[in-house]
């Protein structure tokens, strides 16, 4: 079982920049979503043009409304000139979300995008700019420099505290914890959120007397642990309240007996700790994923190196794990192997093609979900003009694979090396 809900943005660092024309922040609603707000420190100035990237670490963003102050949407304008209406209503036209480095549109969910946004009339009601997603999230925002940024009224650009780091909240359960996903699918139990649970406290509560003295493990965990025991049939935790006696978070079992959440780890958790806090730290929320070292954790998790020229773009384009490929830059799109003992084995051929011919002059890409043939974009550039449109997969592609089409001769496979 897994649920879907809504982002709560958390600021990671809050403070007001001084000296600056603007300054952003992002609040918790505490509805699921967040809202991103501004304060103009400027005299006698308005945003008429604003460009922010929006860059995911971990996760996407699934959802963004605007305010209706920005009647605009630059993007939706270039690629139809009808399109240009970007009042908050039922009957909105064109869309905000805009591919960071060339123009257009793109859509959502997507990981790495630009809010492309400008106003004409109207005043701001203070909304500001509302982003929800389906799932954890975190990353940094900051200004699109190719758009200008935050523009007056003047056509000046305007000085912020941006960039800045955002992660989620996404219930009382860290979000970064490496057992958040164990967490969503067993139904989000508000059990698991308690800093003693897992460790055997089951209950949240603290047992014992002035006289035996007091403890988190006792009897009141031992009964829950029991009441689920090698059970198979686990519901959620309203039906099954003893998914809080699963101190390891983990199936236990087997095809011939079943599997079932509370078993012999779980019980062995239990005596550990049984009427001794000796041992109890405490930590069971700890999270892996701290917000403030967003760059080191960054490190840690993509496959495509930080410092290698295009790592920008490999970010703007949804970090495609494709791009990941020591031999995709030289025509290798699926990162397989083709060919047969009799004529040879070769990683460019029919299969790279096929994905080649799939996104040839697609001028609309979102994300490496919707649109695998991303992997196919061998010299990760941007092709086209602004008559043919702009994309990601051309000629220039299309002249790195047939170079190396079945021949494996001049392949380097060095398409991660930094040079």
């Amino acid at each position: 079982m897994k649920r879907l809900f809504a982002l709560i943005i958390v600021l990671a660092a809050a403070g007001v920049s001084f000296g600056v024309d603007v300054d952003f922040k992002l609040t918790d609603n505490g509805d699921g979503t967040g809202t991103l707000s501004w304060t103009i420190n400027k005299p006698d100035t308005e945003i008429v043009g604003m460009a922010l990237n929006v860059d995911c670490i971990e996760g996407q963003i699934g959802s963004v409304q605007i305010d209706s102050y920005f009647d605009v949407f630059p993007d939706a304008a270039h690629s139809d000139p009808t399109l240009y209406d970007g009042a908050l209503s039922p009957n909105q036209l064109g869309s905000p979300i805009a591919p960071q480095a060339f123009p257009g549109t793109t859509t959502l969910p997507n990981s790495s995008f630009c809010i492309s946004v400008a106003h004409l009339e109207g005043e701001t009601d203070g909304t500001g700019i509302i982003l929800g997603s389906g799932t954890s999230v975190s990353g940094e925002i900051d200004i699109n420099a190719i758009r200008g940024g935050i523009v007056d009224q003047n056509g000046d650009a305007m000085t912020t505290n941006l960039p800045f780091q955002f992660g989620t909240g996404c219930g009382c359960f860290p979000c970064g914890h490496p057992d958040y996903g164990e967490w969503v699918s067993v139904g989000m139990p508000e059990s698991w959120c308690n800093e003693y649970q897992c460790e055997g406290d089951s209950d949240g509560l603290t047992e014992g007397s002035p006289f035996t003295g007091y403890y988190r493990v006792g009897v009141n965990d031992l009964n829950l642990l029991v009441w689920g025991w090698k059970d198979t049939n686990y519901v959620d935790p309203a039906t099954d309240p003893w998914i809080a006696a699963d101190f390891d978070h983990a199936e236990e079992g087997s095809p011939f007996t079943g599997f079932y959440r509370v078993g012999v780890n779980d019980l062995n958790i239990l005596i550990a700790n049984w009427k001794d806090d000796t041992n109890v730290t405490g930590e069971c929320l700890d999270d892996r994923l701290i917000i403030l070292s967003l760059q080191s954790s960054a490190e840690e998790i993509e496959c495509f190196p930080a410092e290698h020229p295009d790592y920008n773009t490999w970010m703007e384009v949804g970090r495609p794990e494709s791009w990941c490929n020591e031999y995709q830059c030289e025509g290798d799109a699926d990162g397989g192997v083709e060919g047969c003992p009799f004529g040879g084995f070769y990683h460019v051929g029919v299969n790279d093609l096929n994905l080649l011919i799939n996104g040839w002059k697609q001028t609309h890409y979102s994300d490496p979900a919707t649109h695998p043939w991303i992997a196919a974009d061998f010299d990760h550039k941007v092709e086209g003009s602004p008559f043919t449109g702009y994309y990601r997969v051309g000629v220039n592609d299309l002249n790195i694979l047939t170079a190396n089409w079945k021949d494996d001769y001049d392949l380097e496979g060095d398409c991660l090396e930094i040079n």
